[in-house]
């Protein structure tokens, strides 16, 4: 999940290689301290991960049954939604599961010989699923800007079929090219790391420009509809014309502020790991402290992100949270009871 953990040169002393080369990776970290400490840290990690762990596969788990039990929950933006819950369903099965491994693996090693396989597991699972969670947010962002300004476009152009193939195209695209620089130069390469800084750099961008058009939207259709409200319309049919477009734009906006609730949250979890990486840039900390202490804190910030995007789906999407209230009233267990 951190690339600035994972080191690729061993230049001085603090950079000390634990691991070296790993097949054709090269794959170094600073070496683990046994101290009580350091041990105490990694515990806690372990057992809050382990409690998030299920409740994120559970939660994202649940809102995809809720959208696909319904015809009319199964729409363009609701799939986008699905597909960055994809993503946070691997984050539930695969990082978190590595993570703990990770985590519990350097206090049962002995001194000297690092888990350099979980780290290998945690880094690329990790790795790829934060880019993931960026690139959806920038897809989902996109979708709604036009489903907000080009309703007619959006209606010709956009639908499931397309969302799913576009989100897994780029998914691939972008898996290709962490994976080939990983192999070509190593891990945390500069390469790599300005990839993931782009994307990441783009969706902040993005997400920005599109959400700040959408609430200026939303405002100037309210005032609109207000002064329209008040005025008495000589031609009812005209009326209807020019109360249609910012009724349903408003709509769209509304519908995209689940989006903007899901894009803050993802800047908020990753807040720590950003101030992290100065601090590890700036070298105000000691390196094992930093890679198994702070950074780990920091990673465990951005997973927590997967275990609270469902909550916000079901809290701000009325569609989901009936289809769900709806199933878990009618599950056979809740029956039985």
């Amino acid at each position: 999940m951190n690339q600035s953990s994972l080191l690729t040169s061993a230049s001085g002393e603090e950079h000390k290689a634990v691991c070296g080369q790993f097949g054709s990776l090269a794959l170094q970290m600073a070496p683990y301290d046994h101290s009580v400490f350091f041990n105490t840290v990694s515990i806690v990690l372990c057992v809050i991960n382990g409690l998030l762990c299920p409740v994120t596969f559970a939660g994202n788990i649940l809102v995809f049954a809720a959208v696909l039990r319904k015809a009319n929950l199964r729409n363009s933006a609701n799939t986008s939604i699905l597909c960055l819950a994809f993503t946070d369903l691997m984050v539930g099965f695969f990082v978190q599961p590595s993570y703990i491994v990770y985590q519990a693996s350097k206090i049962t090693s002995k001194p000297g010989n690092f888990p350099c396989r979980q780290l290998l597991a945690y880094s690329f699972s990790g790795a790829l699923c934060i880019c993931m969670s960026f690139l959806a947010l920038i897809l989902i962002s996109l979708e709604r800007y036009l489903a907000v300004f080009y309703p007619y476009r959006y209606i010709e152009m956009v639908n499931t079929r397309r969302v799913v193939a576009v989100f897994v195209s780029v998914w691939v695209f972008v898996c290709a090219i962490i994976l080939g620089l990983r192999f070509a130069f190593g891990i945390n390469s500069n390469l790599e790391k300005g990839v993931i800084s782009a994307i990441i750099l783009s969706n902040f961008i993005i997400t920005t420009f599109v959400y700040i058009k959408i609430f200026r939207l939303v405002k100037r259709c309210n005032a609109q509809v207000t002064v329209t409200m008040s005025v008495n319309a000589s031609s009812s049919a005209e009326n209807e014309t020019s109360e249609q477009q910012p009724q349903t734009n408003s709509r769209e906006a509304k519908a995209s502020k689940t989006v903007a609730f899901v894009a803050g949250t993802l800047c908020l979890c990753f807040t720590p790991t950003f101030c992290t990486t100065i601090v590890d840039q700036a070298g105000l900390a000691r390196r094992d402290l930093l890679y198994h202490v702070i950074y780990p804190i920091a990673e465990t910030a951005v997973l927590l992100n997967s275990c609270v995007n469902p909550g916000i789906y079901v809290w701000r999407n009325q569609g989901i949270r009936h289809s769900l209230v709806e199933m878990l009233r009618t599950c056979p267990c809740s029956s039985q009871q």
